[in-house]
């Protein structure tokens, strides 16, 4: 997954949030945006164990 997958991901959960901050309250935005960052961090994660590069300090294979 590259960084820009990674932004996209985390500006549509954002844009969400306030959507939803409007019509339900404040707490459905942290709800949301909490949604959003774990999605993020799960693709990282599996991103990782597949032996991409996700961290700025890992090696660039080849």
């Amino acid at each position: 997954m590259s960084n820009r997958e990674t932004l996209v991901i985390i500006l549509m959960s954002a844009f969400l949030g306030f959507k939803l901050a409007d019509e339900a309250g404040r707490s459905t935005l942290f709800v949301v945006l909490g949604l959003g960052w774990a999605v993020v961090v799960i693709l990282t994660v599996l991103a990782y164990r597949r032996g991409e590069r996700v961290f700025i300090w890992q090696k660039q294979d080849g």
